[in-house]
């Protein structure tokens, strides 16, 4: 059981809220292994998991009560109510996992070679009821909305699969560890026949194939070594490729029915001399499944026409993926990962740890809007507001932002990067932590790392057509938001155990100094603001830009020290421990996150950190 709404708020209504249930979620599991000799152990496994978090009306909302929404009520009181828009309707999922694996085992080697399978199929609909939702301003009806439905929607994982083999070879001071992995995803629109709906026909969509069909070889070898042959010091060195996960991430965008006009709106005025009291039914007003203005009242239009005459219909996807990032081999994004390491006993049962580590990400994706050129966009300025709290104290212009001429309808191309010279991402990580087992099982530990990710998206930044998650979007096409570099962040965390040396009474503490969250200045433009500079209103809805470069400003660091005592309590074979644990023992109240709306209330807190709590607890062991 879920509760109503995902994120309940004060803007909807329960009414409004679904109740999401799981009707069932079952897991079956089984595994099988046999030590064929002392050398050979086979093994093998798999789980079936079905499950779907079903949408369901609230006791007391009927199949036939609208969902009406009011923008205009006074601030505190529910904008939507009635029943759920597109709440309703299944989120069903099907999953199966299987593994096999032979491992044999000499003297010098481990060798492994398997595979696991995974294969997954989903149904989601949209089940919004009377097919229609209706929009007021007050009491007077102003607009209302109407759904293609039945609206679903069916893809299947065929597989994601990977074939390994590896092995760990002990060659004197030296443990070489290498193996390959062969990944395999492939995922499907599936055939989909639905039935005819109060506005639509029947539809009948082909299944739609390798969306994606990817597949990758992806080597990985580590060494360590005994640097002094005494067991005291280890140099470990490690390289690998590894796919994104990924799963129906392009098969819900190439589904046809995510094309098709699902809604489209109408005006939906009262005809002269009707009071509403709250209570509505366009199909009393109009002819709903009349496309043109029209009213049951002879004389008084009730109903506008509807925005979109291709309502049910696929229409030409805005978001295409280029054919050589969704088929084939390496075409899949991607990062190699390589890390070097040094570890020492500096005393007995004292050792220290330093590694650096770098991740590189590759095939990332670009999207070009093939619909527009540089020549349709015009340039502008925006006029920062004096603060001391942005770069300079504020009060410069901020350029390199650009409107377009014209209304458009996108036709975007996802493609990879590389093709217009790559989006470098990297991150670059140190690592330092000793660890100590002293007398009396004292345990204590604690490092420090510090680590950045360096973005450039500057391929980008001169062909306005070109955009990327991250930038181009309401973003600065200049080196500050383009090139972006934030400082190494430091993140310190240690712990402690240390048991009594009576009444067998056990304490530990953890302390931890974690960078704070990065910090955007979100400031909303109006046409006003920029018209001197641009010469003309906004094309669109005025957009929001945000005052700050990436990487550059952050928020309070976060300080917390945990303590626990426990006691054991030992009668015959059972041992019982009560626990007492004190969180964030020092009440610190750092801002956790802020306001990053600038204005008035920007870097406002929204969240602070937990205030001083305890809990009690006990373990039993029998």
């Amino acid at each position: 059981y879920f509760g109503n709404c995902f994120v309940p708020s004060y803007q909807t209504a329960i009414s409004a809220c679904p109740e999401y249930k799981n009707i069932p979620q079952y897991i079956l599991q089984g595994s099988w292994s046999s030590p064929v000799t002392n050398k050979l152990l086979l093994e093998a496994g798999g789980t079936i998991t079905p499950q779907d978090f079903h949408g369901y009306r609230r006791p007391g909302v009927s199949e036939t009560q609208f969902s009406i929404n009011d923008p205009t009520v006074p601030a505190g009181m529910p904008t939507t109510w009635g029943s759920s828009a597109t709440g309703y309707g299944y989120n069903r999922s099907d999953q199966t996992n299987y593994r096999a694996s032979a491992s044999y085992v000499t003297g010098s080697h481990s060798f492994k070679a398997g595979f696991t399978l995974m294969h997954a199929w989903r149904y989601n609909t949209q089940e919004p009821n009377n097919s229609v939702t209706l929009s007021v301003r007050g009491t007077q009806p102003f607009s209302l909305t109407q759904y293609a439905t039945p609206i679903q929607f069916h893809e299947t994982l065929k597989y994601n699969m990977g074939i390994f083999a590896q092995d760990q070879w002990r060659i004197n001071r030296f443990t070489v560890n290498y193996g390959v992995r062969v990944d395999f995803l492939n995922a499907r629109v599936d055939e989909q026949n639905i039935a005819a709906g109060p506005f639509t026909p029947a539809r009948n969509f082909d299944a739609v194939e390798n969306v994606p069909n990817w597949k990758d070889v992806d080597p990985r070898v580590g060494v360590a070594w005994d640097l002094f042959g005494d067991g005291k010091t280890a140099v470990k060195a490690s390289v690998g490729r590894y796919v994104v996960g990924a799963a129906y991430e392009i098969a819900r965008p190439a589904n046809p029915v995510q094309s098709s006009v699902n809604t489209v709106t109408r005006t939906w005025a009262p005809p002269a001399g009707v009071v509403y009291n709250g209570t509505y039914n366009p199909y009393d007003d109009c002819d709903l499944f009349n496309p043109a203005a029209n009213s049951k009242r002879p004389g008084q239009i009730a109903c506008g026409a509807i925005t979109n005459p291709a309502f049910g219909q696929v229409t030409a996807r805005t978001t295409n993926y280029d054919p050589n990032i969704i088929n084939g081999w390496h075409v899949r994004p991607n990062n190699w990962e390589g890390q070097i390491s040094i570890q020492r006993e500096i005393a007995p049962r004292v050792s220290a740890y330093a590694a650096y580590t770098r991740r590189w990400f590759g095939n990332l994706t670009a999207t070009r809007n093939q619909a527009v050129t540089n020549a349709d966009f015009s340039p502008y300025c925006v006029p920062v507001p004096v603060d001391s709290r942005l770069d300079n104290g504020g009060g410069y212009q901020q350029c390199g932002l650009y409107d377009v001429n014209r209304i458009i309808t996108p036709n975007n191309l996802i493609f990879n990067s590389n093709d217009i010279g790559g989006i470098d991402d990297v991150f670059d990580g140190f690592g330092f932590d000793v660890n100590a087992r002293l007398a009396r099982n004292t345990i204590v530990s604690g490092g420090v790392s510090f680590g950045r990710e360096r973005i450039s998206y500057c391929n980008l930044k001169d062909d306005l057509s070109l955009t990327t998650t991250g930038f181009g979007v309401n973003t600065p096409r200049t080196d500050d938001y383009c090139n972006i570099r934030p400082p190494f962040l430091a993140q310190v965390k240690g712990q402690v155990a240390y048991p009594l040396p009576w009444w067998d009474i056990n304490t530990s503490a953890t302390f931890q100094s974690l960078s704070g969250v990065q910090l955007s200045a979100n400031y909303p433009l109006t046409n006003a603001l920029v018209q001197p500079s641009l010469g003309r209103p906004f094309t669109g809805v005025p957009p929001t830009v945000d005052l700050l470069p990436s990487g550059t400003m952050y928020g309070d660091r976060i300080y917390q020290t945990d303590f626990r005592i426990s006691k054991a309590i030992r009668s015959g074979g059972t041992v019982i421990r009560p626990t007492f644990s004190v969180y964030n023992l020092f009440n610190a109240n750092p801002v956790q996150t802020y306001n990053t709306n600038y204005g008035s209330a920007w870097l406002s807190p929204t969240v602070i950190m937990q205030a001083r709590f305890w809990d009690i607890g006990v373990q039993v062991d029998f």
